[in-house]
């Protein structure tokens, strides 16, 4: 459950409200629109619970990195992951915030994303605050998740 989780959780790792861009520049600035489409996109999938339409936003051979430290690679692994989240979160609402964006050249930006999953699940009440950080890559004409990974929001001991 854990994973499936946490598979979920970097779905939500694109938020679906526009942020500012990290800086000002005009490479900013088209990687906060690209982030905010992608964000948009990653919403839908989730809210539908489209576990193909997930995966399909990721590269072939994206790394997914779950809260609990483990990963999966792939599309097919990543939608196998996505489906048991779905399943495991039974009936949710998703809510996500673009907190900040950077480009890393014309081909690939970063984006930085607060998630929220509230749910009444087979197990009981799902409640998840967690942060996602995904990579994406241009391929083709479409923008792409190469990596993402995704942490539950927690106070460490002593702070």
């Amino acid at each position: 459950m854990k994973a499936s989780i946490a598979a979920a959780m970097m779905v939500f790792a694109v938020a679906a409200t526009p942020a500012m861009a990290q800086g000002n520049s005009a490479a900013d600035t088209k990687a906060m629109q690209n982030a905010d489409a992608m964000t948009k996109k990653t919403v839908d999938a989730i809210v539908k619970k489209d576990a193909a339409a997930m995966a399909n936003l990721f590269t072939t051979n994206a790394v997914f990195a779950l809260p609990d430290g483990s990963s999966v690679k792939g599309r097919a692994a990543i939608q196998k992951t996505e489906a048991d989240t779905f399943a495991a979160w039974g009936t949710f609402t998703f809510t996500a915030r673009l907190k900040e964006v950077g480009s890393l050249g014309p081909r690939s930006f970063w984006a930085l994303s607060d998630a929220s999953i509230d749910g009444n699940g087979p197990k009981g009440p799902v409640k998840i605050r967690s942060h996602v950080l995904a990579v994406y890559v241009l391929v083709g004409k479409d923008w792409k998740i190469a990596a993402e990974s995704i942490g539950a929001n927690v106070t460490p001991p002593g702070m």
